[in-house]
Formats: structure tokens, C-alpha cells, sequence
């Protein structure tokens, strides 16, 4: 019965990591869009609820790609 104890641990720590992961990924797009909106003029601030929903951020491909 440990194995089966050990093993949901090793298993919760996977998925935390991959949760932090997200999180991270997250957090750069909303910076990512929020950069791409404040270089547009269209700034909102984070207090400032449009009711239309999130914009997407317009990417250029990285030279040499």
C-alpha cells in the first residue's frame, strides 16, 4: 500500500509543476496583451472592465523563423 502512497505524491508533485507551469504561461500572455494593447493606444486599466472580453496579442515571428 506505501507503493500506491508514493506514487500519488510523486504524481500531485507532477502536476503542481506542470499547474506552475501554466500559471507562468498565463501570466505572459495577459503581459503580452496588455503590452500589445498599451503600443495600440488602446490601454485599459486592470480596474477597468470592458465588458468585451480579453484582446488577442498580434505576434511577429522572431527574425529567422
Amino acid at each position: 500500500m506505501t507503493d500506491v502512497i508514493a506514487l500519488a505524491k510523486e504524481r500531485r508533485a507532477r502536476l503542481a509543476a506542470e499547474i506552475s507551469k501554466l500559471d507562468d504561461f498565463m501570466r505572459m500572455a495577459e503581459l503580452l496583451v496588455k503590452y500589445s494593447s498599451s503600443k495600440a493606444g488602446e490601454s485599459v486599466s486592470d480596474d477597468e472592465d470592458t465588458g468585451d472580453g480579453p484582446k488577442p496579442a498580434m505576434l511577429r515571428p522572431l527574425p529567422g523563423s
